[in-house]
C-alpha cells in the first residue's frame, strides 16, 4: 500500500523558506511534494527551485495562486516576520493545515491581531519552533519529568550567536520589521525555557539590551561586493565565509548582504534579563550576537532541590549532563547527542514529519500556537521593560 503524497505551498522563499523546502526531501523523501511557491521575486524563486531540483509553481501573490485553485493538502508560512498576519488572512479560508514559522509576527499590533485567529482556526497550525523537536531537548524535558534533579527551582540559559551579523545585514537589523531579537532570536529561547519548566509560562521580566558591536554612520544600502573594504572589514561577507566556514552564504543569497555598519541598524545585539515563572520558578537569559565560534553556542542550566542539569547544546552535538546534589566530586551522567549535519539541532527533521502527521491526520501540533503566544508574549514584555526601564508582566495569551 502506498502512502499519498501531500502536496504543499510556500509563502515566502527566502532562506527558511528554502531550509523547509530543503528539510522535506532529506526527512520525508517524496512524501511531501511542494507544488507552488508564492513570492513576489519571481525570477529569483524560479532559479532558486530549478538550482534545487523543485519543479513548482511560482506566484507573486497569494491571490493569483488561489485564482489559480490548485488542490494542496497544507500550508508552510514562511514570509518575513512582519507579514505573517497578512499571509495568514489571505489564506485562511482554505482551511488546510499550517505551519507557521516563529516568531508569529514581528510586528507588536500585527501579532495582537494575529494571535486570537491563530487560537480560533478550525484547522491544525504547527508552529516552527523547531528546538521544541530536537532529540537532546526533549530528552532533557523526558529526564526533567523523571524527577532527576528535584523540583525545579531556577532556570540560566546563555546564547552565544557567533553568525549574529547576518541579522544586522538586511531588514532584520530594523525594529520596524522585528521589533527585537528578542522576539526573532529569544523566543526560541523562551518557548523552551516553558517547556522544561512544564509550560508554567512567564509572569514577570525585567530586560536590558543595548547595541555595542554592530551599526555605524555607513550608507543603508551599501553592500559588501560594493565597498572598497571589503577585503580589510572583519565582519564582510567576503571574509566572514572565510572565517566561518561558509556559514553566510545563504543568507547572502536571501538578500541579507548589506554593510553591518549601517545608520538604521536600532536593534540591540547584547541582552539579558530575569523572569519569573508563574509556578515560582526564577530564570535568566542572556544573548549575545558578537561571540566567537569557537566557544560554546546555546548552554542552558536548569537547577533543582535534589542536582542540576546543564545541556550544552553546543553547534554539531550536544551534551546533557546531570549532577546530584549528594554525588562525589566529577560524578555525573551524560548524555550525547550528533544532530548529524541538520539544522537546528536536527530539531527541523522532526518537526517537519510532525507536519506531515498533521496533513494525514495521525498526529497532533507538538509545538502550539499556545505556547508560541506564549514565548511571543514573553518577549514583547522584555522589549517593554527595556523601554520603560521597569519590571513587565507578561501578558496571558492574547490580553494587552
Amino acid at each position: 500500500m502506498t502512502t499519498p503524497i501531500k502536496k504543499v505551498v510556500i509563502l515566502g522563499f527566502g532562506n527558511r523558506g528554502q531550509c523547509y523546502a530543503k528539510g522535506f526531501r532529506s526527512s520525508l523523501g517524496s512524501l511531501i511534494e511542494v507544488i507552488a511557491v508564492v513570492d513576489p521575486q519571481i525570477p529569483q524563486t524560479t532559479k532558486t527551485l530549478s538550482q534545487m531540483g523543485i519543479s513548482a509553481k511560482v506566484y507573486a501573490t497569494p491571490e493569483a495562486f488561489i485564482a489559480a485553485n490548485p488542490e494542496i493538502d497544507g500550508i508552510i508560512i514562511t514570509t518575513p516576520d512582519n507579514c505573517h498576519l497578512e499571509s495568514f488572512k489571505a489564506i485562511a479560508h482554505l482551511n488546510k493545515p499550517i505551519l507557521i514559522e516563529k516568531p508569529l509576527e514581528g510586528d507588536k499590533e500585527n501579532f495582537h491581531e494575529l494571535a486570537p485567529l491563530l487560537l480560533a482556526y478550525e484547522a491544525p497550525i504547527l508552529v516552527g519552533h523547531c528546538m521544541r523537536h530536537a532529540p537532546i531537548l526533549k530528552k532533557a524535558k523526558e529526564l526533567l519529568e523523571h524527577n532527576e534533579i528535584g523540583k525545579i527551582t531556577s532556570m540560566r540559559f546563555v546564547q552565544n550567536c557567533h553568525y549574529g551579523d547576518v541579522f544586522f545585514r538586511g531588514w532584520h537589523r530594523r525594529s520596524e520589521a522585528i521589533t527585537s531579537l528578542y522576539l526573532e532570536k529569544a523566543s526560541h529561547d523562551f518557548d523552551i525555557m516553558h517547556m522544561l519548566n512544564g509550560d508554567n509560562y512567564a509572569k514577570s521580566i525585567f530586560a536590558f539590551s543595548q547595541r555595542y558591536k554592530f551599526g555605524g554612520d555607513k550608507p543603508n544600502d551599501l553592500s559588501c561586493h560594493e565597498c572598497p573594504e571589503q577585503v580589510s572589514c572583519p565582519e564582510s561577507v567576503l571574509n566572514q565565509q572565510a572565517t566561518i566556514q561558509g556559514s553566510n552564504v545563504i543568507e547572502e543569497s536571501a538578500g541579507r548582504h548589506k554593510c553591518v555598519w549601517a545608520q538604521e541598524a536600532d536593534i540591540g545585539d547584547d541582552e539579558m534579563c530575569m523572569i519569573e515563572f508563574s509556578n515560582g520558578v526564577q530564570g535568566s537569559y542572556i544573548q549575545t550576537f558578537y561571540t566567537p565560534q569557537n566557544y560554546k553556542g546555546r548552554v542552558y542550566t536548569v537547577v533543582g532541590t535534589e542536582g542540576l542539569m546543564e545541556i550544552d547544546i553546543g553547534h554539531h552535538h550536544g551534551t546533557i549532563a546531570v549532577h546530584q546534589r549528594y554525588g562525589t566530586k566529577g560524578d555525573s551522567v551524560q548524555h550525547h547527542f550528533d544532530y548529524l549535519g541538520r539544522t537546528h539541532y536536527n530539531g527541523d527533521t522532526y518537526l517537519v514529519r510532525n507536519f506531515l502527521g498533521i496533513m494525514q491526520g495521525t498526529e497532533e501540533p507538538f509545538t502550539t500556537a499556545e505556547a508560541a503566544i506564549a514565548a511571543e508574549n514573553t518577549g514583547l514584555a522584555a522589549v517593554k521593560s527595556v523601554q520603560s526601564h521597569q519590571l513587565q508582566s507578561v501578558a496571558t495569551l492574547t490580553s494587552a
